[in-house]
């Protein structure tokens, strides 16, 4: 089976995002604005009900989970529902799976097999890359960092988000540390939707095939800054 087409940039979802703030024309409208892949992610649920909502109302937009828990979905649910999928919009599902977090999945949680250091060196230069960008869309700079500040503080406090940068830029880093510039600076991007563009142009000549946007506020519109950011890139489906 060919991995379905991601296109250059992605658009990343919460499920509860997704039933707030994007009826069907609204996630056409993150097709039109040149997103290849709308990325559900948190826990997706294994009957792949929201994924296939979303091809339901588009076109071309490749649609990916990030994740379906494995702890908390059965296989042969999570496999049926791909299939069901599959038939109706060949070639458009990306089905992401995952162990979770500790913090957040409490007793069912098991310890997934450590993985070494840098992806692109882990994948080889024929898996495809996508390397989500946090985004915090505000021209004033200095408040952009200071709301980005506060983010990186809690995902600090999760061993597996903490461990990341720990394994990479940041062998000092231990969980809940409070972050300094430096650990802000690569966690996040921020500031006006040009700066953010400029992230993620370097994060595609990095290696990066896919850079999925995940604007916070997450209990915010996240539609101006899709737009904003779609526009500053000139973005078209690649």
């Amino acid at each position: 089976m060919k991995t379905p087409d991601l296109g250059s940039v992605g658009a990343y979802l919460q499920s509860q995002q997704f039933s707030r703030f994007f009826p069907g024309y609204r996630v056409a409208e993150l097709e039109r604005l040149g997103y290849g892949t709308v990325w559900i992610i948190s826990n997706v649920p294994g009957d792949l009900a929201i994924p296939e909502q979303v091809l339901a109302v588009t076109e071309r937009v490749t649609v990916g989970t990030a994740i379906v828990n494995i702890w908390v979905d059965p296989a042969d649910q999570v496999a049926e529902s791909f299939h069901r999928i599959e038939q109706r919009h060949p070639g458009r599902l990306v089905v992401g799976i995952g162990v979770g977090n500790r913090e957040i999945d409490g007793e069912i949680y098991r310890k997934p097999k450590t993985h070494t250091k840098r992806a692109r060196q882990l994948f080889g230069s024929d898996a495809v890359l996508a390397a989500v960008e946090t985004v915090f869309l505000d021209t004033d700079v200095n408040a952009a960092r200071e709301k980005a500040r506060d983010w990186a503080r809690l995902y600090l406090t999760v061993a597996n988000f903490a461990n990341s940068p720990k394994e990479t830029d940041f062998p000092d880093l231990v969980v809940g540390a409070e972050p300094d510039d430096a650990v802000v600076d690569a966690l996040a991007a921020y500031g006006s939707a040009e700066d953010i563009a400029a992230r993620v142009e370097a994060r595609l000549a990095a290696g990066a095939d896919n850079v999925p946007l995940y604007p916070q506020p997450i209990d915010a519109d996240p539609m101006p800054a899709f737009t904003a950011v779609a526009e500053a890139l000139r973005l078209t489906r690649r």
